[in-house]
């Protein structure tokens, strides 16, 4: 038999999950060993062993294909087959698995398996289609599925777009309503007859009670006011020292 590119883990919990419960009646394509073909309808409940039944004996694993087909090979195992004094098989399978033509023997049955490693229908029509050429259609079903990655993470970019968007409007109003405090405070304090300076400090605190961060603009004033009195001051200072 050849080696099989499966995950043999995966299928042993696979079979041990459905040995728990019910399985699905679904579609199939049974390739039979005098070359024919048809689609079949399966019990895939575990103490029914279609598979098992369909094949004339206990079955054993072949090989799979991807998308589009997401199909398993299942054929009987070699020591039964040679019990059961089984012909070769006249199929070709497609590859890599044409290499076995010829040396397999007894019925093969396809099998499809979703995502979750449950059995799922495949027809006889989709098997022949495959089968005509796998590069092309599996080339297609890859190009398919980014087409619809690249469709979903443009959908995020959006979202992400949206979000910022909320974000910037949350920034402006907090901006608004610190604006709007301070000018608040600043009238209440001329109200009462504070300085500028005064009017500015209850500006801060209120601002600071509200949990509103100090505008940037602020902090940048102070080093400008600073420059403006040291210039005010230097003639002044510099008359001084002539006299």
């Amino acid at each position: 038999m050849p080696e099989l590119p499966l995950n043999i883990p995966s299928l042993m919990s696979m079979i041990a999950r459905m040995k728990q419960q019910s399985g699905p009646i679904v579609s199939a394509v049974l390739l039979s060993a005098d070359g024919r073909s048809k689609q079949v309808t399966l019990d895939m409940t575990p103490k029914e062993d279609a598979v098992g039944q369909l094949l004339g004996g206990k079955a054993t694993f072949v090989g799979s294909y991807p998308a589009p087909l997401d199909g398993v090979v299942m054929a009987l195992r070699e020591d039964v087959a040679k019990e059961l004094r089984a012909p070769v098989n006249k199929h070709v399978l497609p590859p890599p698995y044409d290499r076995d033509a010829g040396k397999l023997r007894g019925p093969f049955v396809l099998l499809r398996m979703d995502a979750d490693s449950n059995p799922a229908d495949v027809t006889l029509q989709e098997y022949q289609e495959f089968k005509a050429d796998p590069a092309a259609a599996i080339a297609k079903a890859k190009a398919e599925r980014g087409a619809q990655q690249g469709s979903d993470e443009d959908e995020e970019d959006e979202q992400d777009e949206e979000e910022e968007q909320d974000e910037d409007e949350e920034d402006e109003e907090a901006a608004l309503a610190a604006a709007a405090a301070a000018a608040a405070s600043s009238g209440r304090g001329k109200k009462r007859g504070m300085s500028t300076e005064q009017a500015a400090a209850l500006a801060r605190s209120k601002r600071k009670s509200m949990g509103i961060p100090e505008p940037e603009e602020e902090e940048q004033e102070q080093p400008k006011a600073k420059r403006a009195k040291k210039a005010a001051a230097a003639p002044a200072a510099a008359g001084k020292k002539r006299k």
